[in-house]
């Protein structure tokens, strides 16, 4: 498969990243609100355990909007997706000395763990 054509693939089987970007914009949302109306470690843990189901939630919509909710199997990019997404939780783990160094903190580096994982998807 030409990268072009697998590229292609990627922007419109996930509709052009619309609803993993719904589900984790809502994901966001709630940590705020809980951050603000309940505790900061309330906040924290509905942000780390809610990114697991991130992509489980996609391909429910997904599916539930009627179009494929999967790659074919001979795109390369769906490897490239798999092991860039175990990063984050890798990475999650220096999380742990920097907010408790500071709390205010979490939520900055959380969001370079998150920006960084999502670089190798920026292709032309």
């Amino acid at each position: 498969m030409l990268v072009k054509d697998a590229q292609r693939e990627v922007r419109t089987v996930f509709v052009g990243g619309f609803w993993g970007q719904l589900v984790s914009s809502a994901l966001w949302l709630l940590s705020a609100a809980l951050a603000t109306w309940v505790t900061p470690q309330a906040a924290i843990l509905e942000l780390v355990f809610g990114g697991f189901f991130i992509f489980p939630t996609t391909q429910l919509l997904l599916r539930l909007t009627g179009g494929p909710a999967s790659l074919t199997k001979g795109n390369p990019l769906g490897l490239l997706a798999m092991q860039i997404a175990f990063t984050v939780p890798i990475s999650m783990l220096l999380l742990v000395p920097v907010t408790e160094f500071h709390l205010n903190l979490f939520y900055p580096a959380f969001m370079v763990i998150v920006g960084s994982h999502y670089l190798p998807f920026t292709f032309r």
